[in-house]
């Protein structure tokens, strides 16, 4: 089963029930419920642990920045039960590659760097959140990369 049938189909069960089972019937024939991916380089060779701490770190800025600078984007999210996907770049090339195509799109795009107290040199991108956003827009962008 592909990851975006997925991911729909948890977010559908979290989805409350005004919305009905399908993340598009919100009143809105034409609504798909916004998600956030956070694509981590996998040429790092980081831990389990920093890996979670940093798609962690992408994923609460680009919560933070939505609810700032998109309010109705940030509900939607948020009452669609927060979906999140977690993919996979194979190194900064892709990752800049990524959030090239997704600013193209004028998709929010949130860069996480590490501070170089552990695992990596400060400064080393470790990964990048796209969204939250439309779905169907940011599957345009990341659809094709593969699940952590």
């Amino acid at each position: 089963m592909h990851w975006r049938t997925v991911e729909t189909v948890a977010a559908a069960q979290l989805c409350p029930p005004r919305w009905g089972n399908d993340l598009t019937s919100r009143g809105d024939p034409g609504f798909v419920a916004p998600k956030l991916v956070v694509c981590v380089r996998t040429d790092l060779g980081m831990g389990k642990g920093k890996t979670a701490a940093q798609v962690g770190h992408a994923s609460v800025r680009a919560a933070e920045a939505a609810r700032r600078q998109d309010q109705s984007t940030s509900k939607a999210w948020k009452d669609a039960g927060q979906p999140k996907v977690v993919v996979t770049v194979t190194g900064s090339d892709e990752l800049d590659e990524i959030r090239r195509e997704a600013r193209a799109a004028n998709l929010p795009t949130h860069t996480v760097t590490d501070a170089g107290r552990t695992q990596l040199e400060p400064g080393t991108t470790t990964c990048l959140a796209v969204g939250p956003a439309d779905g169907d827009r940011v599957d345009a962008v990341t659809g094709h990369l593969t699940l952590l």
